[in-house]
């Protein structure tokens, strides 16, 4: 891992284009069916084509929003970290996943989520007069989810 004195005095020349807007987020689940459901049934996200890797997972998209659910074990017992470098597994977990959601909703999401009997905590105090709905993802990863009303 490079340390923050090894490039803060370094520069390129051209400076390439910042990027264009996320691609997706991945999220290590332990249980693919309950992420699955959250995903699809509570968030909305459509199932999407996934290659033939070689772990097990699923994708999904929601507009230009992608979310790849890594499956963390395989009925057989291998789990994916046996499968690939530890040097990638290092590189896997994601902290949280934020979406953006319609201010008019807010109510809505928020019981949606407890109609689903997702434990969630809200913020709707927020300096910069934004309300948001956090929930951890009910399929065994350490993700967790935020929607942002603005």
């Amino acid at each position: 891992m490079c340390g923050m004195t090894a490039w803060q005095n370094k520069s390129t020349d051209p400076i390439p284009a910042p990027p264009l807007s996320s691609d997706h987020f991945t999220l290590n689940s332990s249980n693919l069916e309950v992420s699955d459901r959250l995903i699809r049934q509570v968030l909305g996200f459509k199932e999407i084509d996934r290659p033939a890797l070689y772990f097990p997972g699923k994708w999904y998209a929601l507009k230009d929003t992608e979310i790849h659910v890594i499956g963390k074990s395989y009925s057989e017992g291998k789990k994916v970290k046996d499968l690939i470098s530890e040097e990638l597994v290092h590189y896997l977990p994601v902290d949280h996943i934020a979406l953006k959601a319609v201010w008019e909703d807010f109510h809505l999401w928020h019981e949606r989520l407890q109609v689903f009997g997702i434990q969630l905590r809200v913020d709707d105090h927020h300096p910069l007069r934004l309300k948001q709905i956090f929930f951890k993802d009910v399929g065994g990863s350490e993700a967790q989810f935020e929607l942002n009303f603005r």
